[in-house]
């Protein structure tokens, strides 16, 4: 894998630095390409789901299985701040904050940012996170990353070459 090492560029006093407790702010959700009823749907589904999301993924359950995957990762591409993209309720997130990275995670829902921000308290773990679509992240994020995870099925929301380009 090459260096993935990239600037993240954006308006600083929007970036989120606490570094022992999660937060959100509020960002408008807006599209170049899905128009922006399509992305409050996305938003107000994965609302939905945020209450019954961990049991559906078997959150506790995966720690032990993925941990040795994501570590080698890190260990072999030297990477220590990550930004994890459509983190929903911040199962790799948290995973990446145990095995010693610093993260940024983003999600469009709310309702997935307020799990993430119990899962961190309950496993006393740093992160910042903060709502936000893949493609605006650069406006509210001034950070450099090692590496951007996107796990799961964020990406299949992207309704084009070009969204998934941009994002």
């Amino acid at each position: 894998m090459p260096s993935a090492k990239r600037s993240i560029n954006g308006d600083s006093d929007n970036s989120i630095r606490q570094s022992t407790n999660t937060t959100e702010e509020a960002f408008p959700i807006t599209g170049q390409t899905t128009d922006t009823n399509t992305a409050q749907g996305i938003a107000e589904f994965y609302n939905s789901l945020a209450p019954d999301y961990d049991a559906m993924t078997n959150f506790e359950q995966r720690f032990n299985a993925e941990e040795p995957v994501l570590r080698a990762l890190l260990e072999r591409y030297s990477i220590k701040q990550a930004l994890d993209a459509g983190c929903g309720t911040g199962f790799h997130s948290l995973l990446l904050a145990r095995l010693g990275t610093s993260v940024t995670a983003i999600d469009v829902s709310r309702e997935m940012l307020s799990v993430l921000r119990k899962n961190a308290a309950k496993h006393n773990l740093p992160l910042r996170a903060f709502r936000s679509e893949f493609r605006n992240v650069v406006r509210h994020c001034a950070q450099e990353f090692d590496a951007v995870f996107c796990l799961g099925n964020s990406l299949a929301h992207l309704l084009s070459e070009e969204e998934v380009v941009h994002a």
